[in-house]
Formats: structure tokens, sequence, C-alpha cells
């Protein structure tokens, strides 16, 4: 039988540190993406940031190098959130059109304007490399989004001469365009809201178009 071994006061000393950096840095990243929402990339500054935080703004700099490195770490961070949800949606068997239901609720429960700011209309104020890095990022969410759409073409849930690059297009612009009508709801009406857009949505893709709905 192995013997315990217990983690040294430094290592855990060390954990401690840097799970307490961690959610100062989300605090910061939550902070610098609610003061672009009000006054946009180029009205923002970091001493803004560090306002909200009531932080002396050099004390900022230990997290963020510039307000260019805080819009590139909002962005990375909400495109890699929603990354993840879809690839376990992929690997999910269950029936296409229960999936789409499924992202459409979890695209919308954690979507708020400032995020769809930051990621459509901020990465434009970035500079070329990093904004090409970042639309890699979006490219790869629409692409799984057209995965699972294929899917459901494939296994006949929906209409065979799908554009299903068209469809996941159309399935993102709905969800990001209203989300300023949406994201204050409580969560219930929230999740009304999905399933709807979700009828709404698949009544297009089902191969008996304007039957077919969701209950």
């Amino acid at each position: 039988m192995k013997r315990r071994v217990n983690p040294s006061p430094r290592a855990s000393s060390a954990t401690a540190a840097l799970r307490k950096r961690d959610r100062r840095m989300q605090e910061v990243l939550k902070a610098a993406s609610d003061v672009f929402a009000e006054k946009g990339f180029f009205g923002a500054t970091t001493r803004d940031i560090a306002e909200r935080l009531e932080m002396l703004p050099g004390s900022l700099y230990y997290y963020i190098s510039s307000k260019e490195d805080a819009l590139l770490k909002v962005c990375e961070q909400t495109g890699r959130r929603y990354v993840r949800m879809m690839q376990e949606l992929l690997r999910d068997p269950a029936p296409a059109t229960e999936l789409v239901a499924r992202g459409i609720l979890a695209h919308i429960q954690g979507n708020r304007i400032d995020l769809v700011y930051s990621f459509a209309l901020g990465t434009r104020e970035l500079p070329p490399a990093l904004r090409n890095n970042l639309s890699k990022l979006s490219r790869r969410y629409q692409k799984q989004w057209e995965q699972l759409l294929e899917r459901g073409v494939q296994s006949g849930e929906f209409r065979a001469g799908l554009d299903c690059r068209l469809a996941a297009v159309g399935v993102l612009a709905l969800c990001n365009g209203a989300v300023g009508w949406y994201e204050k709801r409580p969560a219930r009406e929230i999740e009304s809201i999905a399933r709807s857009f979700s009828s709404l949505l698949l009544s297009g893709m089902t191969r008996h178009a304007g039957r077919d709905r969701l209950r």
C-alpha cells in the first residue's frame, strides 16, 4: 500500500496564490468587458478598468499589459467557452434536433451584449495578427455548428440539400442579434425563448418543414 504524501506547505501556498490570481483575473476581464461595452474600445482606458475594480492603475498591469491585451483575453475566453460547449454536444449521440435546441439554450444563457460587442465588433480594433487569431476561433465555433447540422442531414432529421453553412450563420445571427432583448430576462423566460428560437429554426430545417416542431 502506497503511503499518501501530503503536499508541502510551500506547494499549498503556491496553489492558493494561483487560485487567488485566477479569481482576480476573472474580475479584471469582467470589468474590462463592461467598460468596453459602455465606452467603446477607443473611448475606454486602462484607468477606467482599474477604477471599476477600485484598483490602482499600476496594479492592473500585473494582469493585463494594455487595453488591447484586455480585449484579446476577453474575446479568447468567450470564444473558448463556446467551443468547449459545442465539443461536448458533438460527442453526444442524442438526435441532432435535440442537440441544436440544447446548443441554442447554452449559447443564449451565457450571452451578454457586452460579449457580443467585444467579440463581434471590438476585435476590429485589434492589430491584424491578433484579430486573425480570434477570427479562427470564431470560424471554429461556426464550423462546429455546421458539423452538428450536417449530422442531422445525414441522419435524415433535416431535409436533404440543407445549406448547413447558411443555417449555422442563421443560428448565430439570431442568438447574437437578439441578445439586447433577452439578456436581462429571468432564467425561466430565457429557457422559453430558447425553445421558441429552436422551434423557429428547426421548422425550416426538418424534412417536413412547417410540420415538425419541438414539444
